[in-house]
C-alpha cells in the first residue's frame, strides 16, 4: 500500500501509474488517500499522478514519484517466482565458446503488506557476465516488516535500501544494509536511520551489508510537508561513512550533512528540487598523506 500525502478533494478522482490506469487501485479511508495496487510492479521509481474528475473535465492535483521493490499489495498473499535459463554458443569472428545461463526473482507479499521478501540471482558461464567472482551469486535481495499505526507506521528493513530521499547527501544506488523508518499516516513527516554498505553491492558476501569495517556507512534522516494538501517536502539528512573513494586508493571517512526542498507547481505539471550540502572527508584516516 502507498500512502499518498494529499488531501482527497470531493468528488470523483482517477490515478495513473506510469501512464496506466490504476483508478481502481485509490482508496480515502479517514480522510487519508491510499493506493493499494492489485500487481506487482517492476522494481524501481515510478510517477504516479492524481487527477479530480468533474464531469467531462479533469485536472491534476498531485504528482510523485516512488520505489517499487517488485511486490505490491493485493486481495491475498502475493507470490511470484519467474526465471530464465539459456543455453548456446557464442561466436566472435573464428571463435566459438559454448555457455549456460539462468536468472530469476523471487518476491513474497503478506496480504496486508505487513511482511515483504524479494531476491534475485545469476548464474552463468559467461566470466563477464557475471555478477561477483563466482559463477552463482544473488543480486539484491530485501526482508521488509511494515506495521501501521494510529500515530506512526512503522517500516523495518533488512538487505538493500533504495536511499532516495535526499541525493545531494547520498547518492541514490541501492545499498546493502539495515534501515528502520517511521512516518505519520500520509507521510507529513518521516524519520529514519540506516546503516548500510557505502558503494552498491552484490552478492552473498558481506551478507547484511555492514559487516566490513572499511566500508560502512551510518545516517538518519527526517522530512516533513507543512502545508495540508500541498506535496511541498522539507528533508534533513547526515551521514558518516568510512570507506574507499570511487576512483580512491585509501580508506577514508568522513561525514555529510544536507537539507532539501521538493514540490510541484502549475497542477502538477512540474516538478523542483533544491538541496544543498556540506561534507568533511579524510581521504587516507590511517596514515597523513593527505589533508581532511
Amino acid at each position: 500500500m502507498l500512502n499518498i500525502p494529499l488531501d482527497p478533494p470531493d468528488g470523483e478522482l482517477a490515478a495513473e501509474v506510469d501512464g496506466i490506469d490504476v483508478s481502481d487501485a485509490l482508496r480515502v479511508d479517514g480522510g487519508l488517500l491510499s493506493l493499494r495496487l492489485f500487481t506487482p510492479l517492476d522494481p524501481g521509481t515510478h510517477e504516479l499522478v492524481i487527477y479530480s474528475i468533474s464531469g467531462a473535465d479533469f485536472r491534476i492535483i498531485g504528482t510523485f514519484s516512488f520505489r517499487s521493490f517488485g511486490v505490491s499489495e493485493g486481495d491475498g498473499n502475493g507470490l511470484s517466482v519467474s526465471a530464465e535459463h539459456k543455453i548456446g554458443t557464442r561466436r566472435l569472428n573464428d571463435d566459438a565458446t559454448d555457455f549456460a545461463e539462468s536468472a530469476g526473482e523471487f518476491q513474497f507479499s503478506t496480504v496486508n503488506g505487513g511482511l515483504r521478501v524479494g531476491a534475485d540471482y545469476l548464474a552463468t558461464t559467461v566470466v563477464e557476465d557475471q555478477l561477483t567472482d563466482n559463477p552463482a551469486d544473488i543480486g539484491e535481495y530485501y526482508v521488509e516488516l511494515y506495521r501501521p499505526g494510529d500515530l506512526l507506521n512503522m517500516t523495518a528493513r533488512i538487505g538493500h535500501q533504495s536511499l532516495d530521499f535526499d541525493d545531494v547527501a547520498v547518492s541514490d544506488v541501492s545499498r546493502r544494509g539495515l534501515g528502520v523508518y517511521v512516518a505519520t499516516p500520509g507521510d507529513r513527516f518521516s524519520l529514519g536511520v540506516f546503516a548500510t554498505q557505502t558503494v552498491e553491492s552484490l552478492g552473498v558476501e558481506n551478507f547484511l551489508g555492514v559487516e566490513v569495517e572499511d566500508d560502512r556507512m551510518f545516517g538518519a534522516t527526517a522530512s516533513v510537508r507543512p502545508f495540508t494538501g500541498n506535496d511541498l517536502r522539507i528533508s534533513v539528512t547526515s551521514a558518516e561513512a568510512r570507506g574507499t573513494a570511487e576512483g580512491g586508493l585509501t580508506v577514508g571517512e568522513g561525514d555529510v550533512a544536507a537539507v532539501s526542498v521538493d514540490g510541484s507547481f502549475a497542477d502538477g505539471r512540474g516538478r523542483f528540487t533544491f538541496g544543498g550540502g556540506i561534507a568533511k572527508w579524510d581521504e587516507d584516516v590511517e596514515g597523513g598523506l593527505f589533508t581532511e
